[in-house]
């Protein structure tokens, strides 16, 4: 990055592209649709979708999908994802009959400590075959080409991580003139998408067996994504609205005088969950309000970046104003028995680690609140939402 201390004639500003992160969340990333629903209901002036460039990572790339096929009538595409996940029920994501659900969890456990060859590992703990079923007949990966040719929209994404590098991966489809990029462990490649990298992006490791792309198996894209706004940048979006479903409410820590209890897996499991899908969020957006704050301390200059000059971008992150580890408790009954005796063996049923029984609970129930909350939540933020994607105008 270099510094030009030359003073020129104000440069008209770049035309605005909308650009959407859709971040993971497992279940939670109902809240997404929720957010959705409220924009759709300000976005009256066009039918076709206000965002030119879409980004989804984990259960954010299922989304993605759907929006990115359906850009071209955006108030349908959202009541499509609406009505799949206000009808939702875990057999649909994956399998929990009692005996292959228990089985795989103690083959897990066992295997990992007495399997000599890789090819007697167990894949994960739960078999998402359902939900390949459900994308194929829910997406229709043929019409983002058309969309991207008939200029309804600019590019897609869909962020995984390859188990070969340990490299995050933007598989994307868009205009002709974006290029291929790779830089610090981060890559983009044009590529046709198709079901297998929603599948592959949304594979939470241990939960959901890794994906295979080409020659390597790939899984979760939040796992190495240190930068989640990267992918919208590299594709041309410079107004960036960020749906959070991961709750970005911190914990109170609390001073303790006695000796406390060994952490249970449940507990460690759920800091680990929020690592995966909320901090790297929290610190790539306060990046880019770094360098905000340091262009607009030079009007008149140019802040340049390899072959870019750097431009002040605008960023809103909407995330749930209500604790969902609460909601999710109120739906705890939902879960199928054999999903009951995982989650407590893991400690995941207490309060301390619903962080990770809130990324299971596929019920329509559950997900209808969340649905709700993220609705109420874009309304109070209207104002703002309007002003950042020029809704109206």
């Amino acid at each position: 990055m270099r510094f030009n201390p030359l003073k020129s004639k104000q440069a008209a500003p770049p035309p605005p592209v909308n650009g959407l992160l859709l971040t993971g969340g497992g279940a939670r990333n109902a809240y997404q649709v929720g957010v959705l629903k409220a924009i759709a209901e300000m976005h009256t002036t066009h039918r076709h979708s206000p965002f030119q460039v879409i980004s989804g990572t984990s259960a954010g790339a299922i989304n993605a999908g759907v929006l990115g096929a359906r850009t071209s009538h955006f108030s349908a595409a959202v009541e499509e994802l609406e009505r799949v996940w206000s009808r939702l029920h875990i057999p649909q994501i994956y399998r929990t009959e009692s005996v292959a659900t228990l089985r795989s969890a103690a083959h897990l456990l066992w295997q990992l400590v007495r399997a000599r060859r890789v090819e007697d590992q167990p894949q994960a703990i739960l078999d998402n075959t359902p939900l390949r079923d459900l994308l194929g007949r829910r997406i229709n990966t043929l019409r983002i080409e058309r969309n991207i040719e008939a200029g309804h929209l600019r590019a897609l994404a869909i962020n995984t991580t390859s188990y070969t590098t340990g490299h995050s991966i933007t598989h994307f489809m868009g205009h002709p003139s974006i290029d291929n990029w790779s830089n610090a462990r981060r890559h983009g490649k044009r590529t046709a998408l198709g079901i297998e990298h929603l599948m592959a992006s949304s594979a939470i490791p241990l939960v959901f067996p890794a994906t295979r792309l080409g020659h390597h198996y790939h899984g979760d894209g939040a796992m190495r994504q240190s930068s989640p706004l990267h992918p919208l940048i590299k594709l041309g979006a410079n107004r960036l609205l960020v749906i959070n479903g991961a709750n970005p409410k911190k914990e109170v820590e609390t001073a303790h005088d006695s000796p406390q209890p060994y952490p249970s897996l449940g507990k460690i499991g759920a800091y680990l969950f929020e690592s995966l899908f909320l901090e790297q969020l929290d610190a790539d957006v306060a990046r880019l309000e770094h360098y905000n704050d340091l262009l607009k301390q030079f009007p008149g200059h140019t802040l340049e970046s390899r072959d870019r000059v750097l431009q002040p971008m605008e960023c809103l992150v909407i995330s749930p104003s209500k604790d969902v580890r609460e909601i999710a408790g109120r739906h705890m009954q939902s879960f199928p028995k054999s999903m009951n005796v995982i989650l407590r063996i893991l400690g995941a049923h207490k309060p301390e680690g619903r962080q990770i029984s809130s990324y299971l609970l596929f019920e329509a129930p559950f997900c209808r609140e969340l649905i709700e909350l993220g609705y109420n939540d874009a309304r109070d933020q209207r104002d703002a939402i309007c002003d950042l994607l020029q809704l109206g105008k």
